[in-house]
């Protein structure tokens, strides 16, 4: 089993990270029945966190350690399923009685990805929720929702583990494993991971099994792979201070990386600086990668494709 799946936490307890918000969380939580709230939106970085909480706010609910072991929990990731019909199927079978339990909970994932109808709908069904609905929103972009949801939902944001969250995460986990990593590795790590317990849990499991040479090597690559991300993206976004050559010369050095850990890498960047900067250019370049080049097939070509769209229109702005 992947190291993703084995530590994934299972209660608000094991949770590491946003201490305030998951004390805040649990407070809530622990109120009676008929007082917790019905809507809940996590918002938060890639690989934060946000499915896990979800599943352990579900669990509460439902009484079971494991949500995906009752009929009465229903996932979606709303980028894929995005429609009006995937909507009026929603609040159809809302109105039905959950099946074995008091509550039946519908966990959206990526819900920023729902067409403006779709949001509408779902609005409608946060505004007047049946009793025994629970309603779990979660996006990496809270900015692309209604500011009507914010005021429907229990909000938790997930913040970026701090390094020291973070190594108590990898250590932890190497010493249930019996595994000795050196502190390098796992400081490598968690520059990779850049605040995500999901990317970081990852990686580990990706190099875990090595010899330490193997290890280092297999870290020192991906840390040069993300420093070109970040060259990447500080190109798209200088528009005429940069020329195309210079973008071209990354891509072709990304061509042997997996696109879609290329695409995640841009928007976890994207992320980061848009949650401390007001900068319309980037707000671009993100949604560029979460939107357009996700809808093409061909990983490589989608990369090169958006990043020519976006130099091009920025380069037009500048």
């Amino acid at each position: 089993m992947p190291l993703q799946q084995e530590y994934r936490p299972k209660t608000l307890k094991e949770f590491i990270g946003s201490k305030s918000e998951i004390k805040k969380l649990q407070s809530c939580l622990d109120r009676e029945k008929c007082n917790k709230p019905h809507a809940f939106l996590i918002t938060g970085n890639s690989g934060c966190g946000k499915t896990t909480l979800s599943r352990i706010i579900a669990a509460n609910y439902l009484g079971v350690y494991d949500p995906f072991e009752c009929v009465d929990y229903n996932e979606l990731n709303t980028s894929s399923f995005r429609g009006i019909d995937t909507a009026r199927e929603l609040i159809k079978s809302s109105h039905h009685a959950p099946m074995n339990n008091k509550y039946k909970v519908l966990m959206l994932d990526e819900i920023h990805g729902a067409t403006i109808p779709m949001q509408e709908a779902i609005l409608k069904l946060l505004e007047e929720p049946p009793e025994h609905i629970i309603i779990i929103l979660a996006t990496t972009n809270p900015e692309k929702l209604k500011t009507t949801f914010k005021r429907r939902c229990h909000e938790i944001h997930l913040n970026a583990l701090s390094r020291n969250e973070m190594n108590k995460l990898l250590t932890g986990i190497c010493e249930k494993e019996g595994v000795d990593i050196s502190k390098e590795t796992i400081n490598g790590i968690a520059d990779i991971a850049n605040g995500s317990p999901g990317i970081a849990v990852k990686s580990l499991d990706e190099v875990i099994d090595m010899d330490p040479d193997e290890m280092a090597a297999s870290i020192n690559k991906a840390q040069e792979t993300q420093c070109m991300v970040i060259d990447l993206c500080r190109y798209l976004c200088n528009g005429k201070k940069k020329r195309w050559g210079n973008t071209a010369k990354i891509l072709k050095d990304l061509k042997n990386e997996e696109p879609e850990s290329v695409r995640r890498a841009v928007m976890g960047y994207c992320q980061s600086v848009l949650l401390n900067k007001d900068d319309h250019k980037i707000g671009f370049i993100l949604n560029c990668f979460t939107t357009e080049c996700s809808t093409i097939n061909n990983g490589y070509a989608a990369i090169v494709n958006c990043c020519w769209m976006i130099y091009t229109i920025i380069d037009e702005e500048a």
